[in-house]
């Protein structure tokens, strides 16, 4: 049905020549064509010439929703809200309309810094709310991360772009919001939040539940009362694969003894963990689907027992049908994780090639171990000698003084493993390399006497 309007509202764009802002704008603002709302609202969004620029894009309307239900309740005359990303206004109107009958006024600060988004925000709220006088709304043009402020807000939410910043920009931002390793302006934006009101909504990638960038947000969130985290998996955005998660935090909350509210939208989970729990730090990422029988076995494990290596400089350019070295992939071994086997379009590298490359350190080898990178089913193969493997295999290297035995390889392979490998990578469907957090799951189970 979408995929049909949009179709449709393509053709509108086209037509009308809206692909111009003063065009856009003013189709908006007249609605000659009597649309909705929403499907003004998706012009808006399909003409935005600046969305790579500033990753920019917007939020399925299902996830507005499902943000919209779960924000907190109000039980005073006025509240006050933020929002730092508000793009054409998808996010805010479902949060206005959520407030409008329940508290006397509602003051916001509607931030963006893409003025033409800005504008027709604007036009899109007035024909929303315009006979509303219980309604305030500031529209200001400027870089929420630089903007120096003098309030606080009941309430910030939204939507901030996922976006790797660096630079002088990127350091000064590190410097003000006490963040030396952030890379990503997300968590640049959950920093400044947490600091500017009581209540905090967020969408952000899923990838903060464990990548290192985010370290420093999420031991500042930790500190907190983190009352509901939604799971959008792939469902937050259409047409873009990327997974989502919305924080829902209460900055003055105690937090010790909290409980979080975990939802699954896509696997339909809804449970409620120890905030402890999701964020203890014997694990080095977040872990939202914690369980007992997770508990359980990590309690007879030993962890940390490997370091990894990824190739990402061999390309299919570089390989061939036949040549001097095998070049293993992850189709090469199979889920039993028993034995690396040939396959019909196996491939190979020369030696000229192979030795500018750092991979070819491991082509004598045979005392390290290999695992399918981008995988919901582990196993672990020891490398045979005189060959190497691709980007799609992770090199693991025991660490000093550690061994491993074959019971220990085939245990990665079992049932017990894999559900407990998912738990560690959080259902997650992408971003599942196999980094060094990840690695540190590949333990071996302890053998009591």
């Amino acid at each position: 049905m979408l995929k049909n309007k949009d179709s449709y509202l393509k053709q509108v764009i086209s037509s009308h020549r809206l692909e111009v802002f003063e065009e856009n704008r003013n189709f908006i603002l007249n609605n000659p064509l009597s649309l909705s709302i929403h499907d003004l609202s998706r012009i808006a969004e399909l003409t935005n010439s600046h969305q790579e620029s500033t990753a920019a894009y917007y939020t399925d309307p299902m996830t507005v929703s499902t943000l919209c239900q779960n924000l907190p309740e109000f039980h005073q005359k006025t509240i006050r809200i933020l929002e730092p990303s508000v793009g054409v206004g998808n996010i805010l109107r479902e949060v206005i309309a959520k407030y409008k009958d329940t508290v006397e006024s509602i003051e916001v600060d509607a931030f963006d810094i893409n003025q033409h988004s800005l504008e027709i925000c604007e036009i899109l709220m007035d024909k929303t709310f315009g006979a509303l006088k219980n309604i305030k709304i500031n529209y200001i043009h400027d870089d929420f991360l630089q903007y120096q402020f003098h309030q606080h807000y009941d309430l910030v939410v939204g939507n901030p772009p996922f976006i790797k910043i660096k630079g002088k920009y990127r350091e000064n931002l590190r410097t003000e919001l006490n963040n030396p390793v952030a890379d990503n302006s997300a968590a640049f934006f959950l920093d400044k939040a947490i600091s500017l009101a009581q209540h905090v909504a967020l969408i952000l990638p899923k990838y903060f539940l464990h990548n290192m960038d985010f370290s420093v947000s999420r031991e500042k969130v930790k500190q907190l009362a983190i009352n509901k985290i939604v799971d959008f998996g792939e469902t937050g955005f259409k047409g873009v694969l990327i997974e989502t998660i919305c924080l829902f935090i209460d900055t003055q909350a105690v937090s010790e003894n909290s409980s979080t509210q975990v939802i699954s939208i896509p696997k339909k989970i809804n449970i409620l963990q120890k905030q402890a729990d999701i964020t203890q730090p014997t694990f080095p990422n977040w872990l939202i689907y914690i369980d007992e029988s997770f508990q359980k076995l990590a309690a007879k494990m030993q962890f940390g027992i490997f370091t990894v290596f990824r190739d990402r400089q061999i390309t299919s350019k570089i390989l061939k049908s036949t040549g001097d070295i095998w070049v293993i992939k992850s189709k090469n071994i199979p889920r039993t994780g028993e034995a690396i086997y040939h396959i019909e379009d196996d491939a190979f590298i020369d030696r000229e090639h192979l030795s500018k490359l750092a991979v070819g350190q491991y082509l004598e080898r045979d005392d390290v171990f290999l695992s399918p990178n981008m995988t919901y089913y582990p196993r672990v193969v020891k490398k045979p000698k005189h060959c190497i493997v691709n980007g799609s295999v992770a090199i693991f290297d025991l660490k000093a003084d550690i061994s491993i035995s074959e019971e220990d390889l085939l245990f990665f392979a079992s049932a017990e493993f894999e559900a407990f490998y998912r738990i560690a990578r959080n259902h997650s469907t992408r971003s599942l390399n196999i980094d060094n957090i990840a690695i540190f799951y590949f333990g071996k189970r302890q053998h009591r006497v």
